[in-house]
């Protein structure tokens, strides 16, 4: 329904990052695949996540240790080093019933 009332229009979004370029453009002119995971954890935290991590896991040994982090304490990252075969762990419970599960705060 029309209204003769003026709405305030929206104030644009203000991209804060520091590179003008999308994170497509960025990931696609990432030459190494070191080059990747920077881009990828920035693109998490500027989502809104306070931190972010990838983690790596050797299917040989089972052992899954962190690959990326930022934002993270040293000390915290270490609660994600632990093995697939620990299936009590709320994080290998995830991974191996490919589900998304909340992880607990001491986690």
């Amino acid at each position: 329904m029309a209204s003769p009332v003026l709405k305030p229009r929206r104030e644009r979004f203000i991209d804060q990052r520091s590179s003008n370029e999308s994170a497509a453009l960025r990931l696609i002119a990432a030459e190494r695949p070191e080059e990747i995971f920077p881009i990828l954890l920035e693109e998490i935290v500027f989502l809104g996540f306070p931190r972010a991590a990838v983690l790596e896991v050797d299917f040989d040994s089972g052992e899954i240790k962190t690959a990326a982090s930022l934002n993270f304490d040293p000390e915290a990252l270490k609660s994600f080093e632990t093995s697939l075969w620990a299936s009590e762990d709320p994080l290998v419970s995830g991974l191996v019933n490919l589900q998304p599960v909340l992880l607990p705060d001491g986690k």
